[in-house]
Protein backbone atom coordinates (compact mmCIF):
# COMPACT_ATOMS: atom_id res chain seq x y z
CA UNK A 1 0.00 0.00 0.00
CA UNK A 2 1.48 3.64 -1.17
CA UNK A 3 0.83 6.43 1.33
CA UNK A 4 1.15 9.64 -0.90
CA UNK A 5 3.83 12.16 0.02
CA UNK A 6 2.58 14.79 2.67
CA UNK A 7 2.07 18.52 2.29
CA UNK A 8 2.80 21.46 4.29
CA UNK A 9 3.11 19.13 7.41
CA UNK A 10 2.83 20.70 11.12
CA UNK A 11 4.43 19.30 13.77
CA UNK A 12 1.37 17.97 15.33
CA UNK A 13 1.10 15.88 11.88
CA UNK A 14 5.00 14.33 12.45
CA UNK A 15 4.25 13.55 16.07
CA UNK A 16 1.15 11.37 14.54
CA UNK A 17 3.38 10.28 11.85
CA UNK A 18 6.09 9.08 14.16
CA UNK A 19 3.70 7.32 16.16
CA UNK A 20 1.72 5.44 13.86
CA UNK A 21 5.49 4.52 11.47
CA UNK A 22 8.48 4.99 13.48
CA UNK A 23 11.34 7.24 12.42
CA UNK A 24 12.25 5.60 9.07
CA UNK A 25 9.06 4.99 7.69
CA UNK A 26 8.50 8.87 8.26
CA UNK A 27 11.26 9.93 6.75
CA UNK A 28 11.02 7.46 3.65
CA UNK A 29 7.47 9.10 3.28
CA UNK A 30 8.50 12.64 2.55
CA UNK A 31 7.18 13.90 6.22
CA UNK A 32 10.95 15.92 7.25
CA UNK A 33 11.11 17.59 3.84
CA UNK A 34 7.93 19.07 4.43
CA UNK A 35 7.82 20.45 7.53
CA UNK A 36 6.26 24.02 7.88
CA UNK A 37 8.58 26.74 8.85
CA UNK A 38 5.70 28.68 10.68
CA UNK A 39 4.06 26.17 12.37
CA UNK A 40 0.61 27.38 14.76
CA UNK A 41 0.92 24.28 16.99
CA UNK A 42 3.85 25.94 18.58
CA UNK A 43 3.55 26.18 22.13
CA UNK A 44 1.23 23.08 22.71
CA UNK A 45 3.23 21.26 25.71
CA UNK A 46 5.60 18.11 24.94
CA UNK A 47 6.47 16.25 28.13
CA UNK A 48 9.30 13.53 28.45
CA UNK A 49 8.03 10.90 30.51
CA UNK A 50 10.33 7.97 31.91
CA UNK A 51 8.47 4.50 31.32
CA UNK A 52 10.59 1.62 33.37
CA UNK A 53 9.24 -2.12 33.46
CA UNK A 54 8.32 -3.29 36.66
CA UNK A 55 11.21 -4.98 38.41
CA UNK A 56 10.04 -8.64 39.09
CA UNK A 57 8.28 -10.98 36.60
CA UNK A 58 7.54 -14.44 37.96
CA UNK A 59 8.35 -15.76 34.50
CA UNK A 60 11.87 -14.75 34.41
CA UNK A 61 11.61 -12.78 30.99
CA UNK A 62 12.76 -9.13 30.73
CA UNK A 63 9.19 -7.42 31.05
CA UNK A 64 7.84 -5.88 27.96
CA UNK A 65 5.84 -3.33 29.36
CA UNK A 66 5.94 -0.46 31.62
CA UNK A 67 3.93 2.32 33.20
CA UNK A 68 4.51 5.63 34.34
CA UNK A 69 2.60 8.34 36.45
CA UNK A 70 1.62 11.68 34.55
CA UNK A 71 0.78 14.46 36.91
CA UNK A 72 -0.78 17.27 34.84
CA UNK A 73 -2.16 19.38 37.32
CA UNK A 74 0.19 22.69 36.30
CA UNK A 75 -1.53 22.64 32.91
CA UNK A 76 -4.68 23.38 34.31
CA UNK A 77 -6.81 21.30 31.14
CA UNK A 78 -9.77 21.54 29.48
CA UNK A 79 -11.78 18.69 29.54
CA UNK A 80 -11.52 18.23 25.80
CA UNK A 81 -7.39 17.70 25.03
CA UNK A 82 -5.62 15.07 23.52
CA UNK A 83 -2.38 13.40 24.70
CA UNK A 84 -0.18 11.52 22.04
CA UNK A 85 2.94 9.99 22.77
CA UNK A 86 6.47 8.99 21.26
CA UNK A 87 8.80 6.98 21.94
CA UNK A 88 12.07 8.58 21.56
CA UNK A 89 15.29 6.22 22.67
CA UNK A 90 13.89 3.46 21.22
CA UNK A 91 15.71 0.11 20.18
CA UNK A 92 16.15 -0.33 16.35
CA UNK A 93 14.05 -3.60 15.49
CA UNK A 94 11.67 -3.50 18.48
CA UNK A 95 8.37 -2.02 17.80
CA UNK A 96 6.49 0.51 20.89
CA UNK A 97 2.33 1.17 21.72
CA UNK A 98 2.25 4.00 23.56
CA UNK A 99 -1.43 4.15 25.08
CA UNK A 100 -2.78 6.29 28.13
CA UNK A 101 -5.12 5.41 30.83
CA UNK A 102 -6.56 6.92 33.54
CA UNK A 103 -6.82 10.23 31.83
CA UNK A 104 -8.36 13.14 33.56
CA UNK A 105 -7.29 16.54 33.68
CA UNK A 106 -5.31 16.30 36.60
CA UNK A 107 -3.17 13.32 35.50
CA UNK A 108 -2.51 10.28 33.20
CA UNK A 109 -0.90 6.96 33.41
CA UNK A 110 1.48 6.36 30.71
CA UNK A 111 1.34 2.74 29.37
CA UNK A 112 3.99 1.21 26.67
CA UNK A 113 4.29 -2.10 25.21
CA UNK A 114 6.79 -3.32 22.96
CA UNK A 115 7.34 -6.35 20.95
CA UNK A 116 10.36 -7.40 18.44
CA UNK A 117 9.38 -6.79 14.74
CA UNK A 118 11.06 -10.15 13.65
CA UNK A 119 9.11 -13.21 16.03
CA UNK A 120 12.92 -14.40 16.38
CA UNK A 121 14.44 -11.77 18.01
CA UNK A 122 14.43 -11.11 21.88
CA UNK A 123 12.99 -8.20 23.37
CA UNK A 124 15.13 -6.12 25.84
CA UNK A 125 13.60 -5.14 29.32
CA UNK A 126 11.77 -1.52 28.41
CA UNK A 127 13.50 1.69 29.69
CA UNK A 128 12.42 4.20 27.07
CA UNK A 129 11.97 8.31 27.33
CA UNK A 130 8.53 8.75 25.80
CA UNK A 131 7.39 12.06 25.04
CA UNK A 132 3.79 13.43 25.29
CA UNK A 133 1.67 15.89 23.84
CA UNK A 134 -0.76 18.03 24.46
CA UNK A 135 -3.40 19.09 22.50
CA UNK A 136 -6.95 20.16 22.01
Amino acid sequence: MAFPTPTDVTSDQLFIALSRFGVLQTAELGYFNNLLTDDPSEGIAVIPVQVLAPTDRPDGYPPTYGDAFLDLTQYNLSPTFVLTGTVVNGVEGINYDVSFRSVTSTSATVHVTSFASDPTSSIPSLNVTVNVRISS
